[in-house]
């Protein structure tokens, strides 16, 4: 399966999205998968076309998800495809509509463009043996408030030739005793009942597969991981923490157990706050560099004067967080986690998955 690490909103699409939070209603008009490589000196934000097109899939599924993003997916077949390609662009086209009686309508634009580079999947040509049919999905941000209008097709995923075919009976030679009628069901009918029931099977699988969120329940303690069963009260005090909006607005009083979240003397933990002052951190997008030897973690130094006087090598702790847009905008980059650590006095900010690729602030409290 092709993974598109490098997958972002367009130039274009970023445009269209300040139309539709002006008011606009935000129509996805078509999912395109290509083969094409990136040229060179553009990017999957200053990119306009997809490269080299191979299929227009009509959209059929729109799903609100976390965070202001929405999944629209679309279904893929390779009936019409006739030689092998590489699945390695996978993009988005959407236009905005304006409503009332001065009713405008943009023209569409490539909103969403990913490309996998070389981790894309080699998709087969059609013939009898290797008939593909997929269900193609796709994340894309448009924000908390968007009004979205999506115009399904009638007919879109079986023409009436592709029915025709399907169901014209099939001839069949059989020896002398070798058929013995069972049900008033036909052959045909109960292969195609059969393929259907082994494809459901085979799709609830993968799902099952590609499932990271823990379905059966497996603790740390079970697997040997956390043999004295700490993971989960630190993990039900963070989320209580997490949850405590009181703990996390300039001026509010502390979290109900009066503690906060950070690393003091090198150790993370709950500390009680000494100051109750919120302090705003920029963290700017080009000052993000990786963390030697710790794949997938990026840092830079803090040097806001504010912060860095008040904290005291191995003793000070951090709490940082970020209000709900920045969250949502950190999210659809792929950043996980992002966090301040006072390493001997110098205080670093880390973010741990994507690199952040905009300017954002955070506010910062610093515990003494």
């Amino acid at each position: 399966m092709s993974v598109f690490y490098d997958n972002n909103l367009t130039d274009a699409g970023r445009a269209l999205l300040a139309h539709v939070q002006a008011g606009a209603v935000f129509v996805p008009t078509r999912i395109v998968i290509g083969s094409g490589c990136l040229p060179k000196g553009v990017t999957t934000r200053t990119i306009t076309e997809v490269v080299q097109p191979v299929k227009s899939l009509e959209v059929n599924k729109k799903s609100e998800a976390a965070a202001g993003t929405v999944v629209f997916g679309g279904m893929y077949t390779n009936m019409d495809i006739t030689q092998p390609f590489y699945f390695r662009e996978l993009a988005l086209y959407a236009k905005g509509v304006e409503e009332g009686q001065n009713k405008e309508e943009a023209d569409e634009v490539l909103y969403s463009y990913g490309n996998a580079g070389e981790d894309a999947e080699l998709m087969a040509a059609y013939s009898t043996e290797t008939l593909v049919e997929r269900q193609i999905d796709l994340v894309v941000y448009v924000g908390s408030d968007a009004k979205i209008k999506l115009e399904l097709a009638t007919g879109a995923l079986v023409t009436p030739e592709q029915l025709k075919e399907y169901a014209a009976p099939k001839k069949h030679t059989h020896a002398a005793g070798d058929v013995e009628e069972t049900t008033g069901e036909t052959t045909e009918a109960a292969q195609r009942r059969q393929d259907e029931a082994m494809k459901g099977l085979k799709q609830g699988l993968a799902n099952h597969l590609e499932n990271k969120d823990n379905p059966h329940k497996v603790t740390a303690q079970q697997v040997g991981a956390d043999p004295q069963g700490s993971a989960g009260e630190v993990e039900q005090k963070l989320t209580r923490h997490s949850q405590d909006t009181a703990a996390h607005v300039q001026g509010a009083n502390e979290a109900e157990d009066g503690t906060f979240y950070g690393k003091q003397g090198g150790v993370l933990g709950f500390y009680k706050a000494s100051s109750m002052e919120i302090t705003t951190l920029p963290l700017p997008a080009a000052k993000w560099a990786p963390q030697p030897n710790k794949a997938g973690v990026y840092r830079q130094q803090v040097t806001q004067q504010d912060i860095i006087s008040q904290v005291q090598p191995n003793t000070t702790a951090l709490d940082s967080f970020a209000d709900l847009a920045t969250e949502e905008l950190l999210e659809y980059q792929g950043v996980e986690k992002l966090w301040l650590e006072n390493q001997n006095g110098t205080v670093m900010a880390l973010a741990k998955g994507a690199q952040p690729a905009a300017d954002i602030a955070i506010q910062v409290r610093v515990l003494n």
